[in-house]
């Protein structure tokens, strides 16, 4: 079906209309302090625990009373963002898409929790593969094991999963449970547990912001991202202090 000349003769008024709105708000002066600003941000637990609580605390101390919804990401697609059912995703899986944006924010490495009371970290690769896991169920029914990458994981036993997202240390304390996720985790949910490097070294994990491209000049938008950048910075510079 090819579109009739009026329906041609529509369309450049059209996108040029939308691109006029469009610049309009992009030009526009975005001022926090004077505006009640309301983002939704894919986040799994923990970028939301190391990123969120100080963000929340430095606008208050701002006077700004931006309100976030933190709806979870687990391995987000490219229609969440493209759809605007949220403004950013904080993951490790960005989408892979032409229009979608990816900034590396956060980098880590994979290694394994437990409870030291209970066990020691595993000394081979087998006695890792034979322990018995502990693993977060992601939104989209994964697990957070998806994320060891760079090394083959068709020996590990099955893992058990805990409640969905949450891995929570009473999951672990008091048993022989191993957890891998990201070393990040023990600046927050995970602090509790011991934290021992895997017995084979997996691929870094590096966690990304995404976004739709046409937010990329929107000001509210930028700002959002500057806040959220900043404070990953920060992260890992305590992360990178704990280690010496």
């Amino acid at each position: 079906m090819q579109p009739t000349k009026p329906a041609n003769s529509l369309g450049i008024p059209v996108q040029n209309a939308l691109e006029t709105l469009q610049k309009l708000t992009f030009e526009r002066d975005f001022k926090p302090e004077t505006e009640d600003p309301f983002f939704i941000v894919a986040a799994n637990d923990m970028q939301r625990d190391l990123i969120f609580p100080q963000l929340l605390r430095e606008l208050r101390g701002d006077g700004v009373s931006a309100a976030f919804e933190i709806i979870l990401s687990g391995h987000p697609t490219a229609g969440v963002v493209r759809e605007g059912r949220c403004h950013l995703a904080l993951t490790p899986f960005p989408p892979d898409a032409t229009d979608i944006v990816k900034k590396p924010i956060l980098h880590g490495q994979m290694m394994c929790f437990f409870d030291g009371s209970v066990r020691n970290a595993p000394g081979t690769w087998q006695a890792y593969c034979q322990a018995d896991h502990l693993a977060a169920r992601l939104a989209d029914g994964g697990t957070s094991l998806r994320a060891l990458s760079g090394i083959d994981k068709s020996g590990i036993r099955d893992a058990h999963i805990s409640a969905k997202l949450q891995l929570n240390p009473s999951f672990v304390k008091g048993l022989e449970f191993l957890a891998t996720e990201m070393n990040l985790m023990k600046l927050s949910v995970l602090s509790e547990l011991e934290m021992a490097p895997l017995p084979k070294s997996s691929d870094p994990m590096t966690i990304y912001i995404s976004w739709h491209q046409c937010s990329t000049n929107d000001p509210a938008h930028i700002w959002l991202r500057d806040k959220v950048s900043t404070i990953a910075d920060e992260v890992m510079r305590t992360a990178a202090a704990a280690c010496n």
